[in-house]
Formats: structure tokens, C-alpha cells, sequence
């Protein structure tokens, strides 16, 4: 999750109407899709809401968590959808959390440069 912090402003140089369907580009910001762990529980719930409010942090963005809604073509999806993927110790499971990056953290100015990841 660390790299996240990397798509703050990742197209603040580009013009506003680049992924703008009201200036008639009909192209989506990008999907990302973050692997992590957490702990294991029943239900997985309380480590949904955790790894939400973790990618939230790190973008500076409020982005929630999808109940299993049906996705529309059309729409720009706000929220995170997160699944467990394996078990990957007695008490620990993969995550993968999905979710589209929102414009507002894609073109967010950032004082002239961008943040880059530990160790670039």
C-alpha cells in the first residue's frame, strides 16, 4: 500500500478535461488494485473497514467501501471493493482492494512536485 501515495497529482499537468465524459472523452481514470494483509476474522468485516480507511489515509481521499452492488457502466465508481483472496497463515488473509482512482486525487496539485515512493 505504500506506493499509493504515488498517484496523488499523477495527472495534475494534464488538462482538466482529459477523463472529462462532459468534454467528450469517454475514457476511465485507471483501475487500481492494491494487495495487502490483515488479520482473520469471521466475517472479514472490521478488516474491510480497516484497509478502506488505510487507502483513504494514504490518498488523502475519503474513498468507502462497496457492499456488493451492482457496478454500472456509466457510472464513475467511488467506493473500494475489497475481497479476501487466501489464507495465508492461521490467523492472517490476503485482500485485494479495488477501486477506481478518484479525479480528485489524480489531478490535485501538490506544490510542484510529486510524492514518490520509499526507495525510488
Amino acid at each position: 500500500m505504500s506506493f499509493l501515495p504515488s498517484f496523488i497529482g499523477l495527472y495534475a499537468a494534464h488538462h482538466q478535461n482529459l477523463f472529462d465524459p462532459a468534454s467528450g472523452d469517454s475514457t476511465k481514470l485507471p483501475m487500481i488494485h492494491v494487495y495487502c494483509f490483515s488479520t482473520k476474522s469471521d466475517d472479514n468485516a472490521a478488516e474491510k473497514v480497516k484497509i478502506c480507511r488505510e487507502v483513504s489515509e494514504l490518498l488523502g481521499y475519503e474513498i468507502g467501501g462497496s457492499d456488493e452492488k451492482e457496478e454500472e457502466e456509466d457510472e464513475e465508481e467511488e467506493g473500494v471493493e475489497v475481497w479476501d483472496v487466501r489464507d495465508v497463515a492461521p490467523q492472517k488473509r490476503m485482500f485485494c482492494a479495488s477501486f477506481r482512482l478518484p479525479r480528485e486525487v489524480a489531478f490535485r496539485t501538490t506544490g510542484g512536485f510529486r510524492r514518490e515512493c520509499a526507495g525510488d
